[in-house]
């Protein structure tokens, strides 16, 4: 009976009232839209959050990689050539020194949420750098000008904790980064004509460690294979070492005397702790 009652006012409603069963029924609709919608927008935010890269941790990716890189080393030419407080002029001054620096090894690097991180490396290389000399003869008229080249050089093992900043998307990560760059040197050498030249001055090298500034920017390149996070890393190197002096005298090792009654310097053992650096780097490297 009761049924029957309330079948008999839902037809009259509709019957007098059609505009708002009508409502009723559109808003009934969009609700579910509308709940839909929401439904898809969770689901478009779950899929970006998950990559469907494996990572051990929501938080942070542990990196492991190799690292290969090649540039420049550049040790300039000192302000004051004076040693001691004397002026060697019958002696060639000490030059500027500019080679080949390359190194490979492996990296390890800790990013914490995707933006930012410290990498560490252990690259093994070695860095020369050759300079043409110039030696003036005064004992003869007019005087006489004669060039020689020498080269010295090291083994190094450099080790850089870097503190890098990331912006991560899907195919490529840009980033930059700063932080102490820590040289390990030895077999220092001087090759060329470092003996018997024109200069009256013979030369050596002795290996130098150093601890440098090393700052730059690159890009990971997010290779798209399923489930394993392989990344390609490429970036654009400097280093800058302060503790070169500009001084001849404190760049090297002296051993001096005098010839015909005039100062001369009869060794220079340079040492072979470079001032600049600029790198080009790349490698391959897995995060999980």
């Amino acid at each position: 009976m009761l049924s029957r009652i309330a079948a008999t006012g839902a037809f009259l409603g509709a019957l007098f009232f059609p505009t708002t069963a009508s409502a009723a029924e559109d808003g009934a609709d969009d609700d579910a839209q509308a709940d839909s919608s929401s439904d898809a927008d969770s689901s478009d935010a779950d899929d970006a959050a998950d990559d469907g890269k494996f990572h051990l941790l929501d938080f942070m990716t542990f990196g492991v990689g190799i690292q290969g890189q090649v540039g420049v080393a550049i040790l300039d030419k000192p302000d004051n050539q004076n040693i001691g407080g004397v002026s060697y002029t019958q002696n060639s001054d000490y030059p500027g020194f500019v080679g080949v620096a390359a190194a490979v090894g492996p990296v390890f690097d800790f990013r914490f949420f995707g933006y930012g991180g410290i990498e560490v490396a252990f690259l093994f290389g070695s860095a020369s750098g050759s300079a043409e000399l110039e030696h003036t003869d005064n004992s003869t008229s007019p005087p006489t000008e004669t060039k020689y080249n020498i080269e010295i050089g090291q083994s190094e093992t450099h080790i850089p904790l870097l503190f890098k900043g990331a912006i991560p998307s899907q195919w490529a990560t840009p980033f930059i980064f700063i932080g102490p760059e820590f040289v390990l040197a030895s077999d220092g050498a001087c090759t060329g004509e470092c003996e018997n030249n024109p200069g009256l001055t013979d030369y050596d090298a002795e290996a130098e460690s150093y601890t440098a500034l090393a700052f730059g920017l690159g890009i990971e390149i997010n290779l798209p294979i399923p489930k394993a996070d392989i990344r390609l890393p490429v970036s654009l190197r400097g280093n800058v070492n302060p503790s070169v002096s500009s001084e001849r005298d404190d760049r090297a090792t002296h051993q001096t005397g005098t010839v015909g009654g005039v100062p001369n310097l009869s060794r220079e053992t340079f040492n072979t702790a470079w001032k600049f650096g600029a790198h080009g780097s790349f490698g391959l490297s897995w995060h999980f």
